[in-house]
Formats: structure tokens, sequence, C-alpha cells
């Protein structure tokens, strides 16, 4: 018997199943949600961009496309490519409208967002391939409780959230349901997730395309045809490739851009092939463990999948051997394989031959790609069991023989100590090393429930809700244990989260005098340092953690100006990485350094005494061997004659002179004014960067560079009022922000519209036709064809 693609059967989708699915999840996030449980890692600097790009936006009316908070300031449009998400922006417009001011309410509300759409793809996907009704509900449940972003946002959560969904639509286009679905999918997969993932992802839906083509061989003219009438399929395709062209432009300004982040990326925006092979952990076979083990490998790393999944994998390959199933098994070996090999491996040819794969740096997050695909697979399994009646004996037989194989793995592998380390005896995750044990324990309960069932013992066939009520308590008990217990959940860290509670709403970045005097005689109690700074310096830096003058720091972040007075300070020498000549100790040690970059010191000020010099040579000397670099800061002009004219002070200018009346991401505006015979550079420590534009009283001035990293101007006495305007940016990213932003609400119309109608239909048919024939399977099993 020729076997076919799969037809789509609306039978098996119940938007009632899925409205329920939602509910439950909506009630299990926020319940997270109000613990309030901290951020850490890549998911707080994700969360501080966010907080920075709204509160701008709430404020100014404007987005930032400047971040003074990170690094002494970078472009802002890497933070829009690695952080914003659809999901987000609707975050971001939807606090506007209702002028929320609680950023930390908003960014859980863009992750729930998310769940939510990888619970919808994960249920659609499911839909289209499973026949029992209760496969779709299981698949659901256990993808979104295998996630956890607390601590690492990209590799857990924003590459795999719209996956299925991809899928989903791409499978649909396979089967020849319309061109649309193809368009559907190129619009997923350039929104969603990080621009440089999006490579990696788009290699495995290349991969899922060929599968299919192979086994199934569809027509060709099915493959080309619209399904929605003329002009609208076409409108469709046409919109795809204008948003998928303008996100591609965009993505390849942030990678282009990527050189202007120190030398951990090279000329072309690429990574070295270390960096690619050992980023996210090692490239050996022992990472796939962590499918089984209920405890992250790598720090801040999960990938588990669940017991069930890896159970009824296993079951579906033995007894449930279908095309559609062989698609995503092979799928899974293909990813998996990308990720293997260290010398002239399979993962050092991907890196060297295949188009553009030398752009992302994180062979590790094959993974959670591998992850959800397995987690797909077993429905093909759950579908067999549950429907096979007449072999559910054997079956039932077989499950115990791989239940008991596995809790003998877990009995030798732990024995043999080879597992242990990754999460016992690492402090920092500090999980029970028997936990996985106690997964095994629910696998155990279902396999004895089966059992009773076999032997009469139970009278009613609960087979399936029976198997849906321990995956929702195996990956329940999942996620609680991993959120409660992540790296980030010491005791320290969450007292200090919890303290910084308040800080976290929205507060005009300005501060009055009244507000710093409040600040000063409060500082040891309630404040954070970024609020304390933040006075000191009449500004409020809301994202100092990111700053170079606190602990948590990241070296792949950095401006090329700042990165060379670094190395010019250091005396680094070429070839070095930064990982090799930038550390906190060789930088905090240097307090000339540290007060340059304006640590302890305020970021902006008026020189006592510059060095004026058009030698490059001699700056080089004068930051590399100088005792302060503050007061006497090196500024580049075209008149280095004038240092000989300037006046001395014997003391610095009084603070009292600088008043700054606005003050954002883009822009900051302050009042000056300059005794007569006084100094006359104004220093704003805040990096350089072409796309930075100074005014004097209304004119246009030039800015020149200060200590090679920082911004100066020239002042002549008087009364004057300066402004600092970042104009600068990729071209693209206004572009980029609108299509998401109609996006949105498209999003929200749909919603509102195709729910509402649900709704409505449901309680028309409860309260007007009390009677009418429901026309759903009441065995929950539909009445789709074999596959």
């Amino acid at each position: 018997m020729t076997e076919t693609a799969p037809k789509y059967v609306t039978g098996n989708y119940f938007p009632s199943d899925l409205v329920i699915i939602l509910s439950l999840h909506a009630c299990l996030f926020w319940t997270l949600a109000a613990a309030n449980l901290p951020l850490a890692h890549d998911t707080m600097i994700n969360f501080q961009m966010f907080g920075t790009v709204y509160r701008e936006f709430l404020l100014s009316d404007e987005f930032p496309l400047w971040l003074p908070f990170t690094s002494q300031g970078v472009t802002a449009d890497f933070a829009y490519a690695f952080t914003f998400t659809p999901a987000f922006y609707a975050a971001v417009f939807l606090g506007k409208l209702f002028s929320v001011t609680d950023t930390l309410l908003l960014f859980r509300f863009g992750l729930y967002l998310e769940e939510t759409l990888l619970i919808y793809g994960l249920y659609q996907l499911s839909s289209l391939f499973h026949r029992h009704r209760i496969s779709p509900i299981i698949i659901g449940i256990t993808g979104v409780l295998s996630v956890s972003w607390g601590t690492q946002i990209h590799w857990n959560f924003h590459l795999i959230y719209l996956y299925p969904l991809l899928l989903y639509h791409t499978a649909r286009y396979l089967r020849g349901e319309g061109l649309e679905h193809l368009a559907f999918a190129l619009i997923v997969m350039t929104l969603g997730g990080l621009f440089y993932t999006q490579i990696f992802i788009a290699a495995t839906l290349g991969a899922f395309v060929c599968i299919w083509l192979l086994l199934f061989r569809p027509q060709m003219p099915s493959l080309l045809r619209f399904a929605i009438p003329n002009p609208g399929g076409q409108v469709i395709v046409c919109v795809a490739l204008v948003i998928a062209f303008m996100n591609v432009q965009f993505a390849r300004h942030v990678i282009d851009g990527m050189q202007s982040f120190t030398s951990l990326r090279q000329a072309n925006g690429s990574v070295g092939l270390d960096i690619f092979l050992t980023y996210g952990g090692y490239v050996s076979p022992v990472k796939f463990m962590e499918f089984i083990y209920a405890a992250p490998v790598r720090f801040a790393f999960v990938a588990y999948s669940g017991l069930f999944t890896i159970l009824f994998v296993t079951f579906a390959l033995i007894h449930a051997r279908t095309k559609a199933f062989g698609v995503f098994v092979l799928l899974v070996g293909l990813v998996l394989l990308f990720s293997l090999g260290a010398s002239g491996g399979v993962a050092e040819i991907a890196y060297r031959f295949f188009p553009t794969m030398d752009k992302f740096r994180h062979i590790g997050f094959v993974t959670p790609v591998a992850k959800i695909l397995l987690i797909v697979a077993s429905g093909f399994g759950i579908d067999h069991y549950l429907e096979n009646r007449s072999a559910r004996g054997r079956n039932t037989l077989f499950l115990t023989s791989l239940t008991i194989a596995l809790g003998a793995v877990f009995v030798m592998v732990d024995a043999e100590h080879g597992w242990q380390y990754a999460y016992a005896s690492d402090s920092s995750l500090d999980i029970p090393f028997a936990f996985h044990y106690w997964q095994w324990a629910i696998v155990v309960l279902f396999v004895l429930v089966a059992f009773g069932l076999g032997t009469k013992l139970v009278t009613r066939d609960i087979l399936g809700p029976g198997l849906l009520v321990c995956v929702l308590l195996e990956m329940m008990s999942y996620k609680f244990m991993l959120e409660w217990r992540a790296p980030a959940m010491t005791l320290n860290w969450f007292r200090h989260w919890q303290s910084l509670r308040h800080a976290y709403d929205v507060r005009p970045l300005l501060y009055s005098s009244m507000r710093r005097r409040e600040i000063e005689q409060d500082i040891i109690h309630q404040l954070s340092l970024m609020e304390v700074w933040g006075a000191r310096n009449s500004l409020g830096y809301g994202s100092l953690s990111l700053d170079l003058c606190f602990p948590v720091h990241r070296v792949d972040m950095i401006s090329t100006p700042f990165d060379s007075l670094i190395r010019t300070r250091l005396a680094v020498t070429d070839g070095q990485s930064p990982q090799e000549y930038f550390t906190l100790g060789s930088v905090v040690n240097d307090t000339a350094l540290m007060a340059a970059i304006g640590c302890e010191t305020p970021k902006l000020y008026l020189a006592r005494t510059p060095v004026l010099t058009d030698n490059d040579a001699q700056v080089r000397h004068i930051i590399n061997t100088a005792a302060t670099l503050y007061e006497t800061p090196v500024v580049q002009t075209s008149h280095p004659g004038w240092s000989d004219a300037m006046p001395t002070s014997s003391s610095a200018i009084s603070a009292d002179v600088i008043t700054i009346r606005r003050f954002s991401a883009n822009q900051l505006i302050a009042n000056i004014e300059i005794p007569v015979g006084s100094n006359r550079f104004l220093i704003y420590l805040d990096s350089l960067h072409p796309g930075w534009q100074a005014q004097i009283d209304g004119h246009p001035a030039p800015i020149l560079p200060a200590n090679i990293a920082f911004k100066a101007l020239e002042l002549t006495p008087g009364y004057h009022e300066v402004t600092f305007r970042f104009t600068g940016g990729s071209r693209w990213t206004a572009a980029t922000i609108w299509i998401n932003y109609l996006l949105t609400i498209v999003l929200l119309l749909t919603i509102v519209g195709v729910y509402g109608r649900y709704m409505l239909s449901r309680i028309s048919s409860l309260f007007l036709r009390p009677n009418s024939v429901r026309s759903h399977n009441p065995e929950g099993a539909s009445k789709k064809p074999s596959q």
C-alpha cells in the first residue's frame, strides 16, 4: 500500500481543547510570575534593554537609537535584533496605550505571548499529523513546560518558540494547500528569533523540505498554486517577500555592525572556529543525555524533552514507522549531526563549507531544536498506543521494558559519576541529584495504570486522560523545579532582585535636585547602584548593570573606540582577543582608567587642563603613560597649539555651571555657563560614534575625540545651550519597528475576530440551540485516515 502525504482533517482540531490548554498555561505562567523569580544572565540583559526601549517610547514618544547604558554607549540596532520579537513589540505598544509603568510586567507579558504562540504552533502542528484527540494536547503541554527562559532566553526559548508554527505552515504548503502558507512560513522565520540563528533554522527547514519531497514526492503543480482567489494569494506572497527583504537588510546591517563590537568577531562578521565549536558546551554525544535528565548539562542551557517523549518516540520507531514520522526522525538526526566533531568533524565541515554558518557562534543550540522535533515525533507513538486497543497489552509490556531500561541507564550512569558533575557537584546548579528518579517514578505510575486497565482493575478506559495527567505532573514538576532551583536562584541574588523591584518602574531619566537629595539621603537602605549613579550625574541611568563600572559586563558589547581606549591603556598587543586582555581586574585596578571612563566621576564635566594634540602616536603614548586621564583628557583637535594659550585652574569648575535640561537615550541638552578665563572643553563620557551630532546655541559644532573613546566640545566663555543628538543606526530599524507594529495590530484583530466568533458561536449553540447535535467524536479519536 502506497502511503501518501497526510491530508488535513479538521476533525482533530478542537478549538475548545486549545482554549482549555491556553487557559491552563495562563494559570501556570502567571502563578510563577507572581512569585517574582529573579532573572539573570542573558535574560536579565534582554530585560534591561527592553526596559530602556519601552521607557524611551513611553516618555519621549520615540524609539531609542542609542544605548548610553551599555558599555559606555553603543548603538541600539543590536538591541532590536537580539531582544525584540513581535510579542515584545506588542507588549510595548499595549503598554504605551494603557500607560503602564511596570517594565517587568510588560516584559513577562511579552514572554507570555511568546509561550502562547509556542503552544498554538505545537497544537496546530500536532493536529496536522496526529490522529488521536489527546495527542495535540500532550504535545502542547510538554513543549511549553519544557522551556525555561529565566537565565538563558535565547537558546532555551527565542530560538524555538516559533519553530512549530514554521513547520506547520511549511507542511501545509508541501501538501499542496497553497503558496500562501509558504509566505506565512517566510514571515514567521524572518521575524522570530535571533537573526543569526535564523541561518540555522533555515538550514533545518531546507532539510525538512528535502526529506518531505523525497518521501512523499508531491506533484509540482500542487506546490505552485494559490488557495486564496486572486489577487489575495499574490498580495500575501508579495507582503511576505517585502517583510523578509527588509528584515534581511536589517540583519545584514547588524551583522556588519558587529565589526564595531571589538575583535570577538572577525572583519566579515563571522567568528573563529574555536568559538563556533566551544560556545555553549562541548560537542561530544554526552550532551544528548540532556533529553532525558531533568537538569541542565551546561550553565543555563536546558533541553529536557520529557521521559514520556523519549519512551513514545522509541515506541514509534518500533511500531509506528510512517513516512510522516520518518520526516521528523530524519530531521532530528540531521540537526544533531551538526553538533558532532571537534577537529575535522561534521561541525567543522558545517562551519567551513555551509553558507553563512560561520556567522552564528552557538553550535550548542542544536539540542533545543531537536527537543521540539522529538516532542512532535512522540505524538505518532501516542496515536498508535492509544488507538490500537487489540494490542494494548503487548504494547504496555513493551513500554514497561523501556521504562525499566531507562531506570537502569540512570543507575549505571549515576554509579559511574559520568553525569553527576553536570548539576550535583556544581554549586551554582543546586538541583537534587535524585530528581530524575522522581520523573521516572511518574512514568512507572502510568505503566501501573495501564496494567490496571489490562487486568480489569480499572473498569473505565481512562488510558488517554491518565497519560495526560501523568505528562502534566511530570512536566509541571520539572518546570517548577527548574524555575525555583535555577542558577540565578541563590539566596543573595534573590534578595538583591527583590530589593530592585521598585527600580523597574518607568521614571524620567532626568533627576530633579530634590530627587537627587532624596537619593543621596537614602543610599544605604533601599536604593540600587544604578539610582545612586544616576543621582551623582543628575542622570537616571536605568540599566547600568551593563556598564563597565558594575560587575556584570560583556566584552562582546564594547564599541570599537572604547575597546581602542582599553587596548591603548593596557598596552595590548595585536592578536589578543578581548577574553585575554579585557578582565575586570585589569581595568578596575587602574584607578586613572576607571575615573576616565566615568566610574565614580560625573559623565558630563568641564575638563580642567586638557591635552590638545593632532598626533595619533602622541595620543596613545599619553593615554598609556598618564597618571591622570580624567582631569587632563587627551582631546584630538586640528588646533593643538591652542593648549598653550588655555588658562589652567587649580580646582575643578563647580558642577553648578552645568544644568542638564533634557536627557534621553538619543539626546542630551544642557545649559552651561563658562566663566571668563576658564576652561572651555566639555567632556561627555559616552562613546564616540559618527551618528552623533552636536549643536552649540543652535549652530552645528564638531565633536572631537576625547581619550580616543569619548566626545568633547570646545566652548567659549559665556552662557551656552549644548545639544547632543544621535541620528545614526540602521536605516532599516524604523521600517522593522513599524512592520512589527502593523503585524501586532493585525494579530490582535485576528485573535479577537477568530476567538470572538468562536465564543459567540458556542454561546449561541448553548442558549439558542440547546438540543443541537455535536459533531465531535465522543471517544476523542478523529476520523482521519491512517498514515
